[in-house]
């Protein structure tokens, strides 16, 4: 079950080789849905791939209790239970068991913190649900969800011995191959997975990148080249730039230097010269 399950999976990544942008056995991304209601969603990826997995959670036959859909390298996994769906987008290095056990221990955590919700067949839950924001139980279920992922990733990649759920009546469920033209034209875009700097895993993968970056650089050395010139030319160019305004500053600075320098004419106050008041003689009275 499980065990043969994680050692397949870790056998088909060490196949890969640690070269491989695609080797990430892991869990892309989770949505659980219900009335054609998304109830909450987690990733840490970018890419296209949840308008892929959206538009299939309102697609799924309800009465189908599991079930996989593949396009390209990755598949989407769904299990519908008491109504709901629950699904999850993985690399095909994660085998169909180990991701229905994933979304087995999905489910039972979701009806336990949720137990009080009435998610039934009838129009007045349907009607209940409507007013949910969109995605309004993804943070409540986001530890859970992380840890989860976190445990499968590790199971398969380094064989940790963890609990894994048995999920009956999965067994045999052959994947139902999509056409990427088609749902390229329908949902205007392709199938698309791109890592994100805010990944909680991101530290595992600096080893793949750095061999990536080493093979695409051995493969295209006229880049390497490139690279050199372009920076040389920048060097180049500030080298230019800074003799130019250095000897444009100095030139500044000694005009400034001369004009300190230079005497300063003295300057002249007028001054008024002020006359003595008259002086008046009286005559003797004449007797």
């Amino acid at each position: 079950g499980g065990a043969a399950a994680g050692a397949s999976s870790a056998a088909a990544l060490a196949a890969l080789g640690a070269g491989s942008d695609e080797a990430v056995a892991e869990i892309v991304y989770t949505l659980v849905s219900c009335h054609n209601v998304h109830l909450a969603e987690y990733t840490n990826y970018a890419g296209t791939f949840k308008a892929y997995a959206q538009e299939l959670a309102r697609t799924v036959n309800l009465d189908v209790r599991y079930g996989t859909y593949c396009i390209g390298r990755f598949c989407v996994h769904y299990f519908n239970s008491d109504n709901v769906t629950f699904l999850c987008v993985a690399h095909e290095l994660l085998t169909q068991d180990l991701a229905f056990s994933y979304l087995n221990e999905l489910y039972m955590h979701f009806f336990t913190v949720f137990r009080d919700l009435d998610f039934g067949t009838d129009t007045s839950a349907a009607d209940v649900l409507q007013n949910f924001l969109p995605f309004e139980l993804s943070k409540p279920l986001a530890p859970r969800v992380h840890a989860l992922t976190r445990k499968y990733f590790l199971y398969v990649v380094r064989g940790e011995e963890v609990e894994l759920p048995v999920a009956h009546g999965s067994e045999g469920r052959t994947p139902v191959v999509l056409d990427e033209v088609a749902w390229k034209r329908r949902l205007k875009s392709p199938f698309l997975v791109h890592r994100t700097s805010t990944s909680r895993h991101a530290r595992r993968d600096a080893a793949v990148v750095k061999t990536i970056s080493a093979g695409f650089l051995a493969r295209n050395p006229y880049l390497l080249t490139i690279g050199c010139l372009v920076f040389a030319l920048i060097v180049f160019a500030y080298i230019v730039v800074a003799i130019v305004c250095g000897a444009w500053l100095e030139q500044c600075i000694a005009l400034a230097e001369d004009t300190d320098d230079a005497p300063v004419p003295p300057v002249h106050t007028a001054t008024s010269t002020v006359m003595p008041p008259p002086r008046i003689t009286l005559a003797p009275p004449l007797l």
